[in-house]
């Protein structure tokens, strides 16, 4: 699984500062959204959210299993080749709360979406 993540950061880490532009504004504009700006509107929260998730979702991905540590090489000593098994298994956890936080965040996405286009 970490393979296949890190083969999926690597060609797109190039989009973790524009996601994280895309995050700041969509914060922003949820946050004048909520504040009552009046050029902003109240519609506008929901869809801020949402992109702000997005991009904080997408920055952490980039960011985060582009340096995935190869596995332990048998001839090492003991206890390089621990370390190097408990990193792999921090990252393998991160990999699992990554897939499930995108899960959650494209269930919320949905919801907001309807949520949005009813009103």
């Amino acid at each position: 699984m970490l393979e296949f993540l890190q083969g999926l950061a690597r060609p797109v880490a190039w989009l973790a500062r524009p996601a994280l532009v895309v995050a700041v504004l969509g914060g922003a504009v949820f946050g004048l959204s909520v504040l009552d700006v009046a050029w902003v509107g109240e519609r506008a929260s929901l869809p801020g959210l949402a992109i702000s998730t997005w991009g904080l979702a997408i920055y952490s991905f980039c960011t985060t299993f582009v340096n995935v540590p190869k596995p332990a090489d048998p001839t090492d000593a003991w206890w390089p080749r621990q370390i190097r098994t408990l990193q792999r298994l921090a990252y393998w956890l991160i990999g699992v709360l990554t897939i499930g936080v995108s899960a959650l965040v494209l269930y919320l996405t949905l919801r907001l979406v309807l949520i949005w286009a009813s009103s």
